[in-house]
């Protein structure tokens, strides 16, 4: 418990007898966090039985730092193909594979050519502290779309049959 055993939380109104009804449970993790846990009597407004507890913790916030990673869904495919092909040109053609080195060897420049052209193709995208990454372009058209949508619903919001509630609706559920 975050406060100490022994004080008394409550002062029954009518016989002005103090008790102990209420505890302040925590984790056993939370108890490093804490500074402080007192009662307030001083506060106690009036008609209450209960005393007011001050608990005072020790919150660190992690404030993450805003990074950057390749947009892929921004990609326009046919370009990134025609630059991996002018870089795979550069290359003998194909031959067997007949040991563990000359796997690992072509694993390598396969996958160097492939890191080359994300990075002149593929563009940066800037992430914030809150950043939705599942959110795209497809879904802020379709935002303002039903915000015009609810907007003209509202107006008519007193003629209940009007034809905009019904397709205010229906785009809700698409959205």
């Amino acid at each position: 418990m975050a406060l100490p055993s022994g004080i008394q939380t409550l002062e029954h109104l009518v016989t002005g007898k103090g008790s102990r009804l209420d505890n302040v449970w925590v984790t056993e993790h939370m108890m490093d966090m804490i500074l402080t846990c007192n009662l307030q009597p001083n506060k106690q407004s009036i008609k209450t039985d209960h005393y007011l507890y001050m608990l005072k913790l020790d919150l660190d916030v992690i404030h993450t730092v805003p990074g950057t990673k390749r947009a892929f869904r921004n990609v326009v495919w046919e370009d990134f193909r025609k630059e991996l092909r002018k870089h795979l040109e550069k290359f003998p053609p194909p031959r067997p594979i007949t040991n563990a080195d000359n796997l690992q060897k072509a694993d390598n420049e396969l996958t160097k050519v492939i890191q080359q052209t994300i990075e002149e193709v593929v563009p940066i995208a800037k992430l914030g502290a809150k950043t939705h990454r599942w959110w795209n372009e497809d879904l802020t058209k379709m935002c303002t779309k039903y915000n015009q949508i609810k907007c003209k619903s509202y107006r008519f919001r007193a003629i209940r049959d009007h034809k905009s509630h019904g397709i205010q609706k229906a785009y809700q559920n698409e959205y």
